[in-house]
């Protein structure tokens, strides 16, 4: 539990480079769109987003925060 998850949001990206999937582990390719965690405030920023693919982001919803 950290002390900004309260802010974190999920947001639609198009992938420039090759990522893994955070909950799945399968390999998200350039050009695909995967989901980044994102901080809903001007001046915070993640170091450590998890990024998740479009399949789990459609079975699991915004409750992926919650899940591993």
């Amino acid at each position: 539990m950290g002390k900004y998850d309260y802010l974190k949001i999920l947001r639609k990206t198009k992938a420039r480079t090759r990522h893994i999937c955070y909950k799945c582990e399968t390999v998200i390719p350039s050009g695909e769109i995967y989901y980044k965690e994102h901080i809903q405030d001007a001046f915070l920023h993640s170091l450590h987003a998890k990024k998740y693919c479009a399949s789990c982001y459609e079975r699991h919803g915004v409750n992926l925060f919650t899940q591993k």
